[in-house]
């Protein structure tokens, strides 16, 4: 019988038996740890112990490790290895499996992930935001926001679909209605580099908008991406068709650049983000439109946040009779996942 299934033979019998087995990390300075080795994420690897519960561990201070049954380890080129970690040297992961005569030596640090996802499952992240104002007595105003967001995650791609509604009346009189929807694709090329392709709609009555349609694509650079920061910025050309409710009708190729950023100044108490679009027609380029959103999201309880948000639009050749900028100011209530 060979090796992998004598192994998981014995722990399976080891745990009949009631004979504790675990898997082991050697770290750099001779520690060791002994329990689970659940998964890795955001440069830590989660061991599951009897004596502390989950432990992390940078995975820059993991030598290597041992387990007791069948890891999955995802490489940084995105290929995939499954085996039992045996012994190595420090620095090594040696995995053995019934369909190699001899273990394969991985360097560690091409390993870039141990117990990944599933290929066959994509994990999802979303949020959906509501937020209004009512001011009545000398004055009678009314706000009212909506925004939903699902981001599904691949290997090497993400895909994010997005709408956003603004309602607002003064007096009982509708002062503001405009809405957005969007589609993006990328494609990571690298850990950091993507292609990516997308598309937006949207309308604002009061900016005699009817709809704006925008299809594009280019490259982005994703520079952080952990528990505590995130930033992107992508960039590239596409075109803009524009319907308006009285102005004449346009179209034309532009520019488009946009970027990412959230950090969360006191862990999982408060956060701070700001992101922006811009869109500049390259063949008139003192005609900029840029739409921007910055905030706070303050966790309430699991899944739920508190939401104190500011968003500008800033059309440089608004239409005529219209002013260029824009501003909302958001408190709300958002659920996400």
């Amino acid at each position: 019988m060979r090796y992998t299934t004598i192994m998981l033979l014995l722990s399976a019998l080891a745990s009949v038996m009631g004979i504790a087995t675990a898997d082991t990390v050697h770290l750099n300075n001779g520690d060791k740890i002994s329990g689970e080795i659940l998964s890795t994420d955001d440069g830590e690897i989660t061991i599951a112990t009897e004596y502390a519960g989950d432990v992390k561990v940078k995975w820059e201070s993991v030598a290597n490790f041992e387990s007791n049954k069948v890891v999955t380890v995802e490489l940084k080129d995105k290929s995939r290895v499954k085996g039992l970690a045996v012994p190595s040297q420090p620095g090594q992961l040696s995995l053995r499996s019934d369909q190699l005569a001899n273990p394969v030596v991985i360097d560690i640090n091409q390993i870039a992930a141990v117990n990944p996802p599933d290929l066959g499952h994509i994990p999802l992240s979303g949020k959906l935001n509501i937020g209004g104002m009512k001011q009545s007595g000398n004055t009678d105003n009314q706000t009212f926001h909506a925004d939903a967001e699902l981001i599904a995650l691949g290997p090497n791609n993400r895909t994010t679909i997005g709408v956003l509604y603004n309602q607002g009346a003064s007096n009982g009189k509708e002062n503001a209605n405009n809405g957005r929807a969007y589609l993006s694709y990328d494609h990571f090329i690298t850990d950091k580099w993507y292609a990516y392709a997308n598309t937006d709609l949207s309308k604002d009555k009061f900016q005699d908008l009817n709809f704006r349609v925008f299809a594009g694509g280019g490259l982005g650079y994703q520079f952080w991406d952990d528990s505590k920061k995130y930033f992107s910025f992508e960039a590239g050309p596409g075109f803009i068709y524009e319907d308006f409710i009285k102005a004449n009708d346009r179209d034309f190729a532009a520019g488009r650049w946009a970027l990412d950023f959230r950090y969360w100044l006191v862990d999982d108490r408060i956060q701070f983000f700001h992101n922006h679009e811009g869109l500049v027609n390259l063949e008139n380029f003192s005609d900029v439109l840029v739409r921007s959103h910055t905030g706070f999201n303050l966790p309430v309880i699991e899944h739920l946040n508190f939401l104190l948000q500011v968003d500008v639009d800033h059309d440089t050749l608004p239409a005529e009779g219209k002013k260029k900028t824009d501003y909302r100011y958001i408190v709300g209530v958002g659920y996400y996942f």
